[in-house]
């Protein structure tokens, strides 16, 4: 009897919380909102992880590791080479500069299908992500080789990643910076290792 009056509740509140949700309006703001990234095929997280690798392909960011030592492994450090100065830039440096984010835009867009890593169609938060994740893994190795730190287990304990993982990051990543560089995008290293 107890066990009937207990599977009773459980259907009274699965009904009751079926017929509250199904009520309730879906906001048009949101609706809208999903419809644009539907359009966008791709996340807003998404879509800023990308172009953050436009940016550093392009020039118009550069990207450098420095050894943390209470992390035990090197930070990425970011600069700008496009904000303008207007004290001391010139009219052409200032020109050059928005070549440089025109160029970002550009290789952004073609960037997505990169990042689309299931080929779905729509570039995911975790792909985007993922895809950031690896080109900037990338960047530290070249680094690290360009310091004659080319071995696989200095590698793994600058990224703090095990020797399989950032072996198999390795090989992602050179497969992907190929795969970049035949669609005409430069700015990524490709290196032996």
């Amino acid at each position: 009897m107890k066990k009937l009056y207990i599977a009773t509740l459980i259907l009274c509140i699965s009904i009751f919380t079926h017929i509250s949700c199904s009520e309730r309006k879906v906001p048009k703001d949101l609706i809208s909102y999903i419809n644009k990234v539907k359009e966008a095929g791709i996340s807003e997280v998404g879509e800023f992880q990308v172009k953050a690798v436009a940016y550093i392909l392009s020039g118009a960011t550069q990207i450098s590791f420095r050894y943390d030592s209470l992390a035990g492994s090197y930070l990425p450090m970011y600069v700008s080479t496009v904000c303008p100065n207007p004290e001391s830039d010139t009219k052409e440096e200032i020109e050059k500069k928005q070549i440089r984010l025109n160029l970002s835009d550009k290789i952004s867009y073609e960037l997505k299908k990169f990042a689309d890593i299931d080929s779905s169609g729509f570039v995911s938060t975790e792909e985007a992500t993922r895809f950031r994740s690896i080109i900037e893994f990338g960047f530290l190795v070249n680094q690290l080789i360009g310091e004659d730190k080319n071995n696989l287990y200095l590698i793994a304990a600058a990224s703090r990643k095990d020797t399989t993982t950032a072996r198999k990051d390795i090989e992602e990543y050179l497969n992907l910076a190929r795969k970049i560089r035949e669609s005409g995008i430069s700015g990524v290293p490709i290196f032996r290792f």
